[in-house]
Formats: C-alpha cells, structure tokens, sequence
C-alpha cells in the first residue's frame, strides 16, 4: 500500500466523521437532536483546537493563540464546564480572558506571528520561485492578518 492511498482513505474517514453530522445538523428544523449534534462538533472542534494549540506552545511553526481562542469559542457555546476550566488555566486562561474581555492579544504574541509569517512567506518564494503566484497569495493573506492584528490592542 502507498502513502496516497492512506491519505486518500483518511480525508474520506474524516470527511464522513465530520460531514454527515454537519450536514444533519443544517437540515434538521430547530429539535434537541440538532442541538445535541451542534453541541457534539463543537466540543470535538474544540478539543482538536485545544490539542493543536498545545502542540503549537512547542513546536515554533504552529501558532499557539489562535488555536486556544478558537477552543473558547467552540467550548463558549457547547461546554461552559469545559470553557470555566479554560478560563481557570495558568497558560491559557489569561489570553483567553484577554481576547473575551477587550480583544486584546499579547505584543509579544504579535511579534512572534508577525515574524513566523514573515519567514513562512520567504521561505515559500525560496523553496518555490516557479510558483511565485503560491507565494503572492500567501503573503497577501499574511499582510492582511498582520495589519488585522496591529490594530488590536496590546494586552
């Protein structure tokens, strides 16, 4: 068996994981079982969200903030246990509170995107200079939450 085959059967396996329950959950009318299905995604989203944050507090190309944010979210609406003990964490909880309260992200938090981008986006003209448009497009992207993000307050 080759790699494709795997990777072909595991986007079809989580597509199928992931699709059908959301896919019911938009054509179901307003009922307990549509809102147990909502609840059910979001929780699974956010603790996927959770654990991709926490690889990102150790592995300097994976962005820990906006994963973690995206937890509280989900957790917002489908957990408030699970959303309580985010907010009680010593790491998580004060960037969590900073976001809910006042938008506000860390400078240094800032900083650290900033820079990864910057460096993902000269390393992607290095690596592919025959698809310079790849890099364009990703860099277009990057200067947009780059400039979203200058606006934020510091927290």
């Amino acid at each position: 068996m080759d790699k494709a085959f795997f990777v072909q059967h595991a986007w079809w396996l989580l597509g199928g994981l992931l699709g059908l329950p959301l896919i019911l959950a938009l054509l179901l009318p307003q009922s307990r079982l549509r809102r147990a299905i909502v609840n059910g995604l979001l929780w699974v989203c956010g603790g996927v969200s959770l654990l991709l944050g926490i690889i990102g507090a150790f592995l300097p190309v994976l962005p820990t903030v906006p994963f973690i944010l995206l937890t509280a979210a989900c957790w917002g609406r489908a957990s408030p246990r699970f959303h309580a003990w985010l907010h009680r964490h010593p790491y998580f909880g004060p960037m969590v509170r900073n976001w809910e309260q006042r938008r506000a992200i860390p400078r240094r938090a800032k900083y650290l995107a900033w820079s990864m981008m910057t460096l993902s986006c000269a390393m992607l003209f290095y690596r592919l200079p025959h698809y310079w448009w790849v890099g364009a497009g990703v860099s277009a992207v990057c200067l947009t939450v780059g400039l979203w993000m200058a606006r934020l307050p510091d927290a």
